[in-house]
């Protein structure tokens, strides 16, 4: 669940802004933010943090953005075909 939810965020985050370098910083915002929530699970006695979930959520983040890229690129593509 973490996966997908996390390449949704980023998904959505890409879409909310027009440079690949400000993409690129709210993407490692939105991970660091949930890299700090696995953490403070990990601190808390009835919840369970783990690196694991941290990897998850890394591989969801890349995935965000490969599919928005891919997105993107595909329909940059269909638009120089229409143009020739």
């Amino acid at each position: 669940m973490h996966f997908y939810i996390m390449a949704g965020i980023i998904f959505v985050a890409c879409m909310s802004f027009r440079t690949f370098r400000v993409r690129l910083v709210v993407g490692l915002l939105v991970f660091g933010y949930s890299a700090l929530m696995e953490y403070f699970q990990y601190l808390l006695p009835h919840r369970h943090g783990s690196l694991d979930d941290v990897a998850i959520n890394f591989l969801g983040s890349l995935l965000g953005f490969g599919v928005f890229h891919a997105v993107c690129w595909t329909g940059q593509m269909a638009r120089s075909i229409r143009k020739h």
